[in-house]
């Protein structure tokens, strides 16, 4: 579940006394319960107990409540016959209560020559040493756990898990609504967390009539004090969203889980207000965003790399997030954009190429333009073909011009790299040296009509290509250095 977390402090004044009344509420619940508890249950005699123990039926059970109790006693303990007899209801007594009423039993047990009175009597103090004293015992616990974990909750700054927490209580009685508590308590602080969950466990203890009395009748009250300051705090929380692509991450986690997770503790109208704030502000941050994002796809250069710096602006992931008007926007500014960008590149480009010389450092800056275009992203795809047939029909014209200044037989022409590590030393028409690191090997080549050389060096023969003042083909590209 998702959980929303807004903490905020109530007006000092309305809180603290909303706070102490709920604190009064459970400290006066808990001391009529400890002045009844310190009443020592009433000791009968045999003639009045008898009548009593004849109701006894062992296959009669009661639970405290419907949540999952492990405890099942007799329903004759929790009779008013038997608070009348006794004194004091079974729910009030103590363990040493229930040791006390056991006494009169064995007594009455001891004094009857009744068989079936007898049997009952037996059965009654089996269960009164061992599930209504455990009971007792366990009762007393649950008690004062449930308080101190409902001073806690009550104390805690007002949130809107706990808003939702308190809200659930006030099922808490029945199985379904208890079933939903750990649920509930999920996103609550850790303080308020650790009562919660005390509270859970202690719930399946307690009577359904003192569920009603001890948590959820007080639970309805704090939520219905703490609904409407929540909300206002959920507003404001909602319209500081900050205008980031997180931010609109938020809103839609809130958007989600608003109605699904909180809207029966918030209220129907409460909910519609809060999703139209959310609404309103996921469109504002979106056109906000939309609105750089347009701004930067304007101010991208209108070199090779313009192309990507418009789709990092119009990214699909970014969009995707956007609202399908404001994706549009971007989208559309993107693609005017590039044919914008081409035109100018194009133009560009022609007038950069024409005025290279007839050089092989200008078929460099060419061949670097074709990398740059072949790199291009596929938004640029419907642009390259143009490009390309420009630049390599300005290569072609720059070769041609340099192809013939550069004609002529390779007899004393020496091609190396920029290193001098290899070089092609032609010494006649049909000899040539060929140098490598550590050695150089003597061998032959012959020049075919259409401009390529076949060198042979120890029977293996390489084929070379003029290129203006290079020979492409060896392992590495060597030029015309003599």
């Amino acid at each position: 579940m998702t959980a929303i977390s807004v903490s905020y402090m109530m007006r000092p004044r309305t809180g603290h006394v909303r706070r102490m009344l709920g604190v009064a509420a459970v400290l006066v619940g808990a001391m009529g319960m400890a002045a009844s508890a310190q009443a020592q249950v009433a000791r009968p005699d045999c003639e009045a107990v008898a009548p009593w123990a004849a109701g006894f039926d062992r296959n009669d059970e009661w639970q405290p409540n419907a949540l999952g109790s492990r405890h099942r006693l007799p329903r004759l303990f929790v009779s008013q016959e038997t608070e009348a007899l006794f004194g004091k209801p079974m729910l009030s007594w103590t363990e040493a209560d229930a040791m006390s009423v056991r006494e009169v039993v064995l007594a009455c047990r001891q004094a009857t020559k009744d068989r079936e009175l007898s049997g009952a009597y037996n059965a009654m103090q089996s269960a009164l040493v061992s599930r209504v004293a455990n009971f007792s015992k366990a009762l007393a616990d649950a008690r004062g756990r449930a308080g101190t974990a409902m001073n806690a909750l009550q104390s805690a700054p007002p949130s809107l898990p706990l808003l939702s927490f308190h809200s659930a209580l006030e099922q808490a009685a029945t199985a379904q609504g208890y079933a939903r508590l750990p649920a509930a308590a999920n996103g609550l602080a850790p303080a308020a967390s650790n009562a919660a969950r005390e509270l859970i466990a202690a719930l399946r203890d307690l009577p359904e009539a003192e569920i009603a009395t001890r948590v959820a009748e007080p639970a309805a009250r704090t939520a219905l004090a703490m609904r409407d300051g929540v909300v206002e705090a959920l507003l404001t929380e909602v319209r500081a969203v900050p205008v980031s692509l997180p931010g609109l991450g938020l809103l839609d986690r809130m958007a989600q889980a608003l109605p699904r997770d909180y809207a029966p503790a918030l209220g129907k109208e409460a909910t519609e207000s809060l999703l139209r704030a959310v609404t309103e502000r996921r469109a504002h941050i979106a056109t906000e965003i939309a609105d750089v994002l347009v701004a930067q796809i304007g101010e991208s250069s209108r070199d090779f790399d313009a192309f990507a710096q418009i789709d990092q602006a119009a990214d699909g992931n970014l969009l995707r997030q956007l609202p399908q008007a404001q994706a549009a926007r971007v989208h559309d500014a993107a693609q005017a954009r590039r044919q914008v960008v081409a035109d100018a590149l194009f133009s560009d480009m022609t007038t950069k190429l024409g005025a290279l010389p007839a050089t092989d450092a200008a078929l460099d800056s060419v061949d670097a333009a074709l990398r740059s275009i072949a790199a291009w992203p596929a938004s640029a795809a419907p642009f390259k073909p143009r490009f390309e047939e420009g630049a390599r029909k300005r290569r072609a014209e720059i070769l041609a011009a340099v192809d013939k200044a550069e004609a002529g037989a390779m007899r004393g022409r020496v091609y190396e790299t920029g290193d001098k590590a290899h070089r092609f030393e032609f010494v006649d028409r049909t000899r040539v040296f060929v140098h490598e690191p550590g050695h150089t090997a003597a061998g032959t080549y012959t020049e075919e009509k259409d401009g390529r050389i076949v060198v042979t060096v120890n029977g293996e023969s390489t084929v070379l290509t003029r290129e203006g003042r290079r020979l492409n083909g060896w392992h590495t590209q060597v030029s015309r250095t003599k």
